[in-house]
């Protein structure tokens, strides 16, 4: 597929819409599990942006972190 083809813009732009966890998720099948982009991008395209947010799948659990500075006088 060519790298910036209509279809591969499409679906980034899907996955995008869907939020950061979504996005996560794939860049890791890709980097860990050895998935190739293509196929992550098609898998992913096929739910719809309102699934994710339905259930809550379309933000990270972990959205702030507090740092705590245990020797603070």
């Amino acid at each position: 597929m060519n790298p910036r083809s209509p279809r591969r813009q499409r679906l980034v732009a899907h996955l995008h819409a869907a939020g950061p966890r979504p996005v996560l998720e794939l860049l890791l099948e890709v980097a860990v599990d050895g998935a190739t982009l293509d196929a992550a991008l098609e898998r992913y395209g096929e739910i719809p942006v309102s699934v994710y947010r339905a259930i809550a799948a379309d933000t990270l659990p972990v959205e702030k972190l507090a740092v705590i500075d245990g020797d603070a006088a």
